[in-house]
């Protein structure tokens, strides 16, 4: 006889999922809570937010918000956790981080997020209607919608790069090795704190 809950003969009218459910809940009081986790959709702000994330959110804001990492990788120094990626559905995330001052990082939670750079996630557009599908099908209508971007280009003279330091986004058309095709990366930083993190 089972004598944890007694849940035998409640369970064998339900699925074994609701069985388990109902013993979660009957044992916590309450379903146990959802990993937070990087919205699918939702709109950019250029050098302000991603969806669920603002730029010079803390370390900890951001985990609360997305969730922990898939990985970090250091920076200049061992340990500060300078840039943090997010494995998705759909995409890839990384988020860099900056001390709130502007310099390295130090790998605790009052690091903040300085920039945001995201490949995949088509459902991600920025105000001016942008996304990483858009951008691959119509480079042009990257530069439109960013006139005052600087423009770099690959030698054919497709664009390499669109990059807005006034508005705090980049646009990068990156080869995929042994192929001829390309695929796009998508970034977003603060903007006149200095805090534009390098490659």
């Amino acid at each position: 006889m089972n004598r944890t809950l007694g849940l035998l003969p409640l369970a064998l009218p339900l699925s074994f999922a609701a069985a388990m459910l109902a013993t979660v809940i009957l044992m916590t009081g309450s379903p146990s809570p959802a990993l937070a986790s990087p919205p699918s959709n939702g709109t950019v702000i250029e050098g302000v937010s991603v969806p669920g994330l603002t730029l010079g959110a803390t370390r900890s804001e951001v985990e609360k918000s997305y969730g922990p990492p898939s990985f970090c990788q250091s920076g200049s120094k061992p340990g500060d956790d300078a840039l943090c990626t997010y494995n998705v559905s759909g995409g890839t995330i990384e988020v860099f981080y900056r001390s709130g001052s502007g310099r390295d990082p130090s790998g605790n939670s009052k690091d903040v997020a300085a920039a945001v750079e995201w490949s995949g996630l088509p459902d991600w557009p920025t105000s001016r209607g942008i996304t990483t599908s858009n951008a691959l099908s119509n480079p042009q209508g990257v530069i439109d919608a960013y006139p005052g971007a600087i423009v770099t280009r690959f030698g054919d003279g497709r664009p390499r790069r669109v990059f807005d330091g006034a508005l705090g986004i980049e646009i990068d058309w990156i080869p995929v090795e042994y192929t001829t095709q390309l695929t796009v990366e998508m970034k977003i930083f603060r903007t006149g704190d200095g805090t534009r993190p390098r490659h």
